[in-house]
């Protein structure tokens, strides 16, 4: 049976749930991964320049003051993204957004969408769909966690750029690669770059690895979603 809708939006990126957030009518969100804004939280990217005065909506405004209150961004910008995580999933509940987790699009034309689910082969209609995912621009990075010793600073060391996260000892990696190649050869890179690592982080360890690439289009997720609500609006 074909779900038809207003408005689909396919990827529940921090700018698709600003989209979701001040559209009209009926829509759903369909969604990849398990959880909303994986367009920086599972590419493992904090964001920067988290300035307030940056945001032009309520919603962003709104999702900062609360970020800060439980200390998932820091005064001075400094990130837990699984505090950014859980306060992102408890505002798309607040907000009764409409996402359909675990859905895989393998086709889509201008009215129409296919995609796989847990549930089987499924089929949508709407009059709008609008493609929320990442895109790819003049850049693309693949993001780890390490561990890092006291006394190491923000900074650039050899093709890695490092940031420490809200948590001691814990830094993000952030590592260019060309815009055109693959995900298995991205890991390749990486662990080859990894191996031959500056002296200064051989005693370090990593934590944990992306499972999506970073393209950066927004400073940080609040600014994505302040565009997404505008985007919604006009």
């Amino acid at each position: 049976m074909i779900e038809r809708y207003d408005t689909l939006i396919i990827g529940a990126s921090f700018f698709g749930c600003g989209m979701a957030s001040a559209s009209k009518g009926r829509m759903l969100v369909l969604e990849e991964a398990i959880l909303p804004g994986g367009d920086f939280v599972l590419s493992l990217n904090p964001g920067k320049d988290y300035d307030s005065s940056q945001f032009r909506t309520d919603a962003a405004r709104e999702l900062y003051l609360r970020m800060r209150e439980v200390n998932a961004i820091s005064s001075e910008g400094r990130v837990s993204l699984a505090g950014i995580s859980e306060i992102m999933a408890d505002w798309c509940l607040k907000n009764e957004l409409p996402i359909f987790f675990g859905v895989g699009v393998v086709q889509r034309d201008e009215h129409r969408v296919v995609a796989v689910t847990a549930e089987g082969v499924k089929e949508f209609e709407a009059e709008r769909i609008l493609d929320a995912r990442p895109k790819a621009g003049d850049g693309k990075w693949f993001n780890a966690m390490i561990t890092v010793q006291a006394g190491v600073p923000d900074c650039c060391i050899g093709p890695f750029a490092m940031r420490h996260s809200i948590i001691d000892g814990e830094c993000f990696l952030s590592f260019q690669v060309p815009v055109d190649s693959s995900w298995s050869d991205v890991r390749a890179m990486f662990h080859r770059a990894w191996d031959f690592r500056p002296s200064s982080l051989k005693n370090s360890t990593i934590m944990l690895t992306a499972t999506r690439f970073d393209f950066r289009q927004y400073a940080n997720p609040l600014l994505a979603l302040d565009a997404g609500v505008l985007e919604a609006e006009q």
